[in-house]
C-alpha cells in the first residue's frame, strides 16, 4: 500500500469509527491527530524487516555474493549432491549462517532460481523462505542457549566446549538478530541473550509478519528487575516481603498475583509487556495493567487486553477497534480528545513519552495526503 493510499484507507477507518470517535468527544482537530498517528506507526514488524536484509545478504550479497555465490562457483546444486566431498570442503569455509542457508537450498526449501527470477513475486517468495530459513535458525540456537543455561543453573558444569558454545550463541546481536540502532545502550548491541527467559513459542514470535515491535532492552530491564526482587524477597518471611515493582522508558508495574503465576513458568508475559502492537503501535503494558480508557460507540467502557493488541498486530488493514486502541492510550494519557488546538509537537510528547519525530495532521477532508507538521 503506497502512502496515498494508506491516507485514503484511513480516511475511510476514520469515518467507519464516527460512533467511537463521537463516544468519546473527539473534535474534528483530534481525529485527524489520530489518523496522523496511525499514518507514522504502524507498518511491518521491523525485527522480521530487519532479519530479512540480513539473512539475504547472507544469502546473496556482499563481494562474494554469499552462498549463491559460492553455489555458482562451485558449479550448483546438483553438482555438489554428486560430489558429497566438494560439498563438505565447502561447508567447512562458510559460517554457521551460510551452512544453514546451503542445507536449506540443497533440501529445496529455498527456491534457489527464483532468487535469481525477474518475476517479482517469484523472487520475493524466495527472499521470503530465506527469512523464515533464518529465524528457523535463530529459534533453534535460542533453544539450545536456553538448554545449557537450564543445565548450568540446575548446578551441572559445563564442558569447554559447550561453555564455548553458549558464549557464542548469547552473543549474537545487532542485524543478526533483527535488532537495530535503536537497541544499542553505551555502544553496545541489543543481543540474544537479552531474550534468556522465553518460551521457544515467544521467542519465534517476535519476528513474525505483523504490525508489532518487540523491545529487548525494556523487556531486559524488567526480567532482570523481577528476578533480583524476587530473589530477595525469597530470603524474606512472608509478612516482610515487598511487592514486586518494575518499570522502565514505557511505564512502571506493580507485579500482581496472577502475574507472578504466568512468570514461573516463562517470562513470555513481559515479552507481550515490552512490545508495542497495531497500527497505533500501542505497548502491551498498558492493555496488562488496566490504564487505558476509551468508550465503544454504544458508549461503554471497553475491556482492553492484551489479546486485543495481538489480534491489532496480526491485521494487515486497521479498522476501529484501532482507533479505540489509541483513544484507551492516549485516555490514559490524560490527553485532550476535545481540543480544536492542541500542536503537533504536544501530541507527539504526550504519545510517545518524550520528543520524537512530528506527528503529521492528517487532513479528512482533503486529499487524502498527510501533511508534516514542520
Amino acid at each position: 500500500m503506497t502512502e496515498g493510499e494508506k491516507a485514503r484507507y484511513l480516511a475511510g477507518v476514520m469515518n467507519d469509527s464516527a460512533g467511537t470517535l463521537k463516544a468519546n468527544g473527539v473534535s474534528k482537530h483530534m481525529e485527524e491527530m489520530l489518523a496522523g498517528v496511525m499514518m507514522n506507526e504502524g507498518g511491518t514488524n521491523t525485527r522480521r524487516i530487519a532479519m530479512n536484509k540480513y539473512m539475504n545478504n547472507v544469502m546473496s550479497g556482499g563481494k562474494t555474493g554469499g552462498v549463491m555465490g559460492a553455489l555458482d562457483k562451485a558449479g550448483g546444486i546438483d553438482k555438489l549432491k554428486a560430489d558429497p566431498a566438494a560439498l563438505e570442503k565447502l561447508q567447512k569455509g562458510m559460517s554457521e549462517d551460510q551452512r544453514f542457508l546451503l542445507n536449506r537450498a540443497m533440501s529445496g526449501d529455498i527456491d534457489v532460481a527464483g532468487l535469481k527470477s525477474d518475476d517479482k513475486e517469484r523472487a520475493r517468495a524466495a527472499r521470503n523462505q530465506v527469512t523464515e530459513s533464518g529465524i528457523d535458525l535463530r529459534t533453534q540456537q535460542y533453544d539450545e542457549m536456553t538448554s545449557l543455561q537450564a543445565r548450568q543453573k540446575n548446578g551441572e558444569k559445563l564442558s569447554k566446549e559447550e561453555q564455548a558454545r553458549l558464549t557464542q550463541i548469547s552473543n549474537i546481536g545487532g542485524s543478526a538478530m533483527g535488532f537495530d540502532s535503536l537497541d544499542r545502550r553505551k555502544g553496545v548491541d541489543a543481543k540474544m541473550a537479552d531474550t534468556r527467559g522465553l518460551s521457544s513459542g515467544r521467542f519465534r514470535e517476535i519476528y513474525e509478519d505483523t504490525q508489532q515491535r518487540f523491545e529487548p532492552v525494556h523487556y531486559r530491564q524488567w526480567r532482570d528487575g523481577y528476578e533480583k526482587q524476587t530473589a530477595d524477597n525469597a530470603k524474606l518471611p512472608a509478612d516482610k516481603q515487598k511487592p514486586v515493582k518494575l518499570k522502565s522508558g514505557i511505564g512502571d508495574h506493580t507485579v500482581t498475583e496472577n502475574d507472578q503465576k504466568s512468570l514461573s513458568q516463562n517470562m513470555d508475559l513481559l515479552a507481550d509487556i515490552n512490545t508495542s502492537y497495531g497500527a497505533a503501535q500501542v505497548m502491551g503494558l498498558y492493555a496488562h495493567n488496566g490504564g487505558m480508557k476509551a468508550k465503544g460507540a454504544d458508549g461503554n467502557p471497553i475491556n482492553f487486553n492484551v489479546d486485543m493488541l495481538k489480534a491489532a498486530g496480526r491485521r494487515q488493514s486497521p479498522n476501529e477497534q484501532d482507533v479505540q486502541l489509541l483513544l484507551g492510550e492516549l485516555g490514559m494519557k490524560g490527553m485532550d480528545m476535545g481540543s480544536k488546538t492542541l500542536s503537533a509537537e504536544t501530541m507527539t510528547d504526550k504519545y510517545n513519552g518524550w520528543a520524537a519525530w512530528p506527528v503529521a495532521i492528517f487532513e479528512i477532508g482533503g486529499r487524502g495526503d498527510p501533511i508534516a507538521i514542520p
